[in-house]
């Protein structure tokens, strides 16, 4: 084995014959990029899992959900913020209503209406 042609010329059993390494590797395995830590993100092929209890596939027992209701607590009033009855000018203007004007009666001009229809006088069946 010492007689390799790689041999000849080496001084690699002489200590401080070569330079020193920069960064000096630690013995420590690199798990960076490794999900062994996760459980279940490796593929599991031996055997089958599952968290259902057997039943009966003919007369199956369905668990349903439940609600427990919660009475809500009642907020105390602390104040109306949307009341603004305290300041002067924040509430609208009451709406004046006003009778409706009538533009087309014509009465007070004198010679705007028509003449009132000719009423014939009837006395025993003569017309006079």
């Amino acid at each position: 084995m010492v007689n390799k042609q790689s041999y000849i010329h080496s001084n690699l059993d002489i200590v401080g014959s070569q330079p020193r390494a920069n960064n000096i590797r630690l013995n420590k395995k690199e798990t960076n990029l490794s999900n062994a830590d996760i459980l279940g993100s490796r593929p599991d092929c031996q055997k089958f899992k599952t968290t259902r209890k057997p039943c009966n596939p003919l007369n199956p027992e369905y668990v349903l959900q439940k609600v427990d209701f919660i009475q809500a607590p009642i907020p105390r009033f602390i104040r109306d913020s949307i009341d603004n009855t305290d300041i002067s000018g924040a509430q609208p203007k009451k709406k004046r209503e006003m009778e409706m004007r009538d533009n087309y009666n014509v009465n007070d001009i004198i010679g705007a209406m028509p003449k009132p229809p000719l009423v014939r006088k009837v006395v025993h069946d003569q017309v006079y």
